[in-house]
């Protein structure tokens, strides 16, 4: 069954095996590094990733195959599943302090980088396409709360 997950792309789309209590999923969730870290990715929408990510909380889910990482086992699977809206949440909450603050957007742009770029993120996600994302989605943000 096609899910869609619009949020980091319009047209990002999962695949889920009801049998198998298998998803396979887009970036819309997060990149993972296996670890601790959930990164959030939503570049054409924040409100469109949390509701691909209620989308996905409503499907019967064990294992997941995420991209740039892999297939999940059930630990981490629960794991990444109550983590993705946490960390897509409290970003885009952080990113909003940053302006408030009187920040700047090289400042959100250094927030985002010293919270998530660190451990397997640096072997899985290239620097220079992280800034790329991180700067869409700074201004995401910026475009979606303030102004």
């Amino acid at each position: 069954m096609t899910v869609a997950l619009p949020g980091h792309t319009k047209c990002s789309v999962g695949f889920y095996l009801p049998a198998e209590k298998l998803l396979l999923s887009s970036e819309t969730l997060g990149v993972y590094d296996g670890g601790e870290i959930v990164v959030p990715s939503y570049l054409v929408g924040y409100e469109m990733t949390l509701s691909s990510i209620a989308r996905v909380e409503n499907l019967e889910i064990e294992r997941l195959l995420l991209p740039h990482y892999g297939l999940l086992d059930r630990e981490k699977t629960k794991f990444y599943l109550s983590n993705c809206r946490k960390s897509a949440v409290e970003t885009a909450e952080a990113i909003k302090g940053v302006f408030e603050r009187g920040g700047t957007h090289a400042d959100a742009v250094r927030y985002f980088r010293e919270k998530y770029y660190r451990g397997n993120i640096t072997d899985i996600y290239p620097e220079d396409a992280m800034l790329l994302n991180t700067n869409i989605m700074v201004d995401l943000i910026e475009k979606e709360f303030l102004i």
